[in-house]
């Protein structure tokens, strides 16, 4: 099955409170790897001791969003899916699979899916979408939990830029100084200063998980469609549509 619709799926981490049992499931789930990465983890006390594993707000995120990447996956259904990594570090999923449309799909195997985890406050956000043979540029995904005075306008733009950079792939490479561009009311790139490709367009997607929580998500054109964001849940160490 190869991706045709996008996926945008949002969990509340200050809602998942794992027993030791499902904890347990979760990390047997994401790998030994991740596991044994995500049990570094430590928040210290005021009792000078240290938050560790499930107790741990920035591991439980961690895992929150590796799950979200391994429910994607196996969605798929392609005994063969795994994930790879691009020169600029950008994780993707690829096919022994090839495609006959490039060179780079017949080296590497065909890229089915593009997609970004973020995760800030109580919030983690999983967005995907088909790929764009050819192109080594992702849909980003920005999410922060705003508590100072700007406007909901102002959040717009300034929140569109992190994405932004993301989605070229460059990083830091990039200074925010440097991008200049105006959104239209659908959210489309208009202008760029200070960057070869200024002619490219984008889509910015900005919608409000609660009061203080913005969420921006990048893309290149072809735009997919517009969709909704889906509550979503962990039961047994599995995604799950919350309304289920």
């Amino acid at each position: 099955m190869q991706v045709t619709a996008a996926f945008k799926w949002f969990l509340r981490v200050d809602q998942w409170s794992p027993d030791a049992q499902e904890w347990d499931q979760c990390l047997h789930k994401i790998g030994p790897h991740e596991a044994q990465r995500i049990s570094k983890f430590r928040r210290p006390t005021p009792d000078h001791s240290y938050l560790v594993g499930r107790e741990n707000k920035d591991a439980k995120s961690s895992t929150i969003g590796r799950l979200c990447i391994e429910s994607f996956i196996s969605l798929l259904n392609i005994p063969s899916a795994k994930l790879k990594r691009s020169r600029s570090g950008r994780p993707y999923i690829v096919s022994v699979f090839t495609c006959k449309r490039c060179l780079k799909c017949k080296e590497e195997g065909h890229e089915y899916a593009q997609f970004n985890v973020s995760h800030d406050g109580n919030y983690v956000v999983f967005v995907a979408a088909p790929p764009h043979c050819q192109s080594d540029r992702d849909i980003a995904l920005f999410i922060e939990d705003m508590k100072d005075n700007l406007s909901r306008e102002e959040h717009k733009i300034i929140r569109s830029m992190p994405a932004y950079i993301k989605a070229l792939g460059v990083g830091l490479e990039l200074e925010l100084s440097r991008i200049s561009f105006v959104l239209d009311e659908t959210y489309t790139r208009r202008e760029h200063v200070g960057h070869p490709k200024a002619d490219e367009e984008w889509k910015f997607e900005i919608e409000w998980l609660d009061e203080s929580t913005i969420v921006s998500v990048c893309q290149k054109k072809p735009f997919h469609e517009r969709l909704k964001y889906k509550e979503m849940t962990i039961k047994g160490g599995e995604i799950k549509n919350k309304g289920n």
